[in-house]
């Protein structure tokens, strides 16, 4: 069975959501060495102020980062966002602008290519994924929790959808 971790935090202070990464290292970080690559998965729908409340918040995403970092991890921050935005956007989107890692990329994961997945349980024939998930250890899901016209809610799942190529996606 999962498992996860729940912690109400009223406002985007880094210093609180830091403190909750720290409590539950060992829950978040199993299996992981240093010098592991991971995936960091936020919502990049759009260009949009942390205020509208569209897309993963920037604090979140940068202090998640900052915490993957400072455990010596090799982080890929990235999104195929259903609306193209430049790459050049991604740093201030995500709160990462400043941060100069060696351990740290950003990127749209389109550039990776696409690994055709067939599943009989799919109702699609294939799934198309980025190929750099089957090169890093873990994913962090870090969806953006709103409503949604298609879906009703997103979160967790609908944020996958975000793996996915844009031309798949009308399937």
């Amino acid at each position: 069975m999962a498992k996860a971790i729940v912690k109400k935090v009223e406002t985007y202070e880094e210093s609180k959501i830091s403190e909750i990464l720290e409590e539950n290292k060992d829950f978040i970080l199993p299996g992981l060495k240093s010098g592991d690559r991971v995936l960091v998965k936020p919502n990049f729908i759009s260009f949009n102020p942390p205020e509208k409340a569209v897309t993963t918040h920037p604090v979140f995403i940068r202090t998640v980062v900052k915490f993957l970092l400072s455990n010596r991890l090799r982080v890929l921050v990235g999104d195929i966002p259903g609306r193209v935005i430049p790459l050049s956007k991604y740093p201030k989107i995500s709160g990462l602008e400043g941060i100069k890692d060696e351990n740290l990329e950003i990127s749209e994961l389109a550039v990776f290519g696409f690994k055709d997945v067939k599943r009989d349980f799919l109702k699609l024939d294939e799934l198309h994924l980025p190929k750099v998930l089957w090169e890093v250890k873990k994913l962090f899901n870090l969806p953006k929790m709103k409503t949604h016209s298609l879906t009703l809610i997103t979160g967790a799942t609908k944020n996958l959808f975000g793996l996915t190529p844009r031309k798949d996606r009308l399937k």
